[in-house]
């Protein structure tokens, strides 16, 4: 039997070799650490097989502590090995970096929770959420951020990472003056903003940030947005009565007692004086109120399921409020007439406002009575048309309970999530990359006259809910929303074929 000095000498002896204890330790503690140290030892093959097997001889005081780990042995006989303290100065074995580990792009920087604003032009991208495959304005966000230092390259393209949100998933071709993302970004550079701008497209701007609370959700934290709709006031000129044959302008034309078309037709394109000369037209007062009152019957809290699309209407997502919906006085821009439209929502669904606008639409043209937007809102599916996406702005997005709650309880560490401060950078913008640039856009492809001309080239799809008394017929005709025509490309697919898209949040 060896003797307890004898393993005390040679436990001592390695603990000078390995220098681990310091001279003043209890001898208990030095008892464990070197247990411990030899089972590392072994573990790591450091040792020869002379000092593993030192490592396995018993002493009383040896043997007391394996027969404690004899009765925290398993089913499987392992023992559980006691844990290492890992203190300052105690040496816990050599350290290697894995094989496989990333190399590491540069230090770590702190970063911080912030509301990012920014506006766009939205022409010419496929919405603001990023979508594989195509170009999206969150894919240049994301690109001009890594480039600039705002985000990691670690994290670049990894939205979770960096807790990224939009306040809203704009669609395809719209516009946004007021949007708001959250995300975690590193600013410790005071040139951050005009750095992130040097690696985006002119029509992307950023216009500041704000430190928010840690919780702050761009999404959830917003109470409400507000959009516009930029109309000109041709697209409202009266129908061809033969077209909508149940409505206040056929019974007008005494032609109120002639069927429903029974299949689509293709109305041919307008010559340039044609289009000349519907652009020459200009809204009655009359005209201007019915709009007007159109408008005004979405006020309030209304299932808007036929305003979306793949909602059933016992869907209660579908219950959206609205505040306000006015249009303005007309004006002359590129010598067309237009009306601007303004709704301020809590939330809105996707083509929701399009097809609000859509309706209001087809109502003015048809002087469908306004009592027919409350009846959208029944449990009669309606098929109604989006407007084109080129009018759509986002306004701003609101946070009025959030900066009511951290202006005040923290005013000199959180500043309200707002815009009032770049108004004049964002009338500009405005201005020079949103409003021009539509104008253009529709003087060059007419898009609300050839909207015009696709739903009157469908206008059996339509006419049946579009009547004089405001009473639906009574059964729609067979052929609704077959592909009767010989193709649906470009703008009538946008405006028709929604059937297969997702519904959610605008």
């Amino acid at each position: 039997m060896v003797e307890e000095t004898e393993v005390n000498l040679l436990a001592r002896e390695t603990v000078q070799k390995r220098s681990v204890e310091p001279a003043d330790e209890e001898p208990e503690a030095k008892r464990l650490k070197v247990v411990y140290t030899l089972h590392s030892s072994v573990n790591t093959g450091s040792l020869e097989n002379e000092s593993s097997e030192r490592a396995a001889v018993n002493t009383d005081g040896v043997k007391a502590e394996e027969k404690g780990e004899d009765k925290q042995r398993g089913k499987k006989g392992k023992s559980r090995q006691p844990k290492p303290q890992n203190k300052p100065g105690k040496a816990q074995g050599d350290w290697k970096p894995r094989a496989n580990a990333p190399e590491s792009s540069g230090p770590k920087l702190p970063k911080r929770k912030v509301a990012l604003l920014m506006g766009y032009c939205g022409t010419g991208y496929n919405g603001m959420q990023i979508n594989p495959g195509v170009e999206t304005l969150e894919l240049e966000l994301h690109k001009a951020l890594a480039a600039s230092g705002a985000v990691s390259k670690d994290n670049a393209f990894d939205p979770a990472k960096i807790n990224f949100m939009r306040a809203a998933r704009t669609d395809k071709g719209v516009h946004a003056a007021g949007q708001v993302c959250s995300l975690k970004m590193i600013i410790e550079d005071p040139d951050i903003v005009t750095k992130i701008n040097q690696h985006l497209p002119e029509q992307i701007r950023v216009w500041g940030y704000v430190r928010t609370s840690n919780s702050f959700h761009a999404k959830n934290a917003c109470d409400s947005r507000i959009y516009e709709y930029f109309l000109p006031t041709y697209v409202l000129h009266t129908v061809a009565a033969e077209r909508y044959p149940l409505s206040v302008v056929a019974k007008k034309s005494g032609r109120d007692l002639a069927p429903l078309a029974s299949e689509h037709i293709d109305l041919p394109k307008p010559s340039p004086e044609e289009l000349a000369k519907r652009r020459e037209f200009r809204i009655s007062p009359s005209q201007l109120a019915l709009l007007r009152s159109i408008l005004h019957q979405f006020i309030g809290t209304n299932n808007c399921y036929n305003f979306t699309v793949n909602k059933p209407f016992h869907d209660k997502s579908a219950n959206r409020y609205i505040m306000n919906f006015e249009a303005s006085d007309p004006i002359i821009r590129g010598g067309i007439e237009w009306v601007k439209c303004t709704v301020h929502g809590q939330s809105f669904m996707l083509h929701q406002i399009r097809k609000m606008i859509g309706l209001a639409i087809l109502m003015v043209r048809t002087e469908a009575p306004v009592t027919l937007v409350k009846q959208a809102f029944e449990n009669v599916k309606l098929n109604i048309p989006k407007a084109p996406a080129l009018g759509l702005l986002l306004e701003r997005t609101v946070y009025r309970m959030y900066n009511d709650k951290w202006a005040n309880e923290a005013q000199e560490r959180l500043e309200p999530v707002d815009f009032d401060k770049y108004k004049d950078t964002i009338d500009d913008f405005k201005e020079k990359w949103i409003y021009s640039r539509l104008i253009a856009e529709e003087l060059e492809t007419a898009q609300f006259d050839e909207w015009n001309r696709i739903i009157d080239s469908r206008s059996i799809d339509y006419a049946w809910f579009l009547t004089a008394d405001g009473v639906l017929a009574d059964q729609k005709p067979e052929s609704i929303g077959k592909k009767t025509l010989d193709a649906v490309t470009g703008l009538s697919a946008d405006i028709v074929e929604d059937a297969d898209e997702k519904g959610g949040d605008e």
